[in-house]
């Protein structure tokens, strides 16, 4: 909610490829873990979410049109730091790593 969700939720604004298979979804919930340089950066859960994913679903379509395949942000666990060039960054969803780059 909140100004942040027009501010920063626009046509082409964050693109991501596919990071959980279809037949995965809506089995929660998933634990999110995100290492810099395999140190432990952020650790959460979604069951640890303020509103549970339905309940973002059902709101943010009586804001916006949704669409199947649509990706909804709801932010990021404590933790945030900044990444210099040469970091390794992984992150993973549960048991499947999402996404693993090097910063440079």
């Amino acid at each position: 909610g909140h100004p942040w969700a027009v501010a920063k939720a626009w046509r082409g604004s964050a693109p991501v490829s596919p990071i959980v298979p279809s037949d995965m979804c809506g089995r929660g919930p998933w634990e999110l873990l995100c290492e810099v340089n395999d140190s432990r950066r952020q650790f959460s859960s979604t069951d640890k979410m303020e509103r549970s994913i339905e309940q973002l679903i059902s709101y943010l379509s009586s804001v916006f049109t949704l669409r199947r395949g649509d990706c909804i942000f709801t932010g990021t666990p404590e933790g945030v730091g900044a990444v210099v060039a040469g970091d390794h960054v992984r992150a993973s969803l549960s048991t499947l790593t999402a996404l693993e780059v090097n910063i440079v």
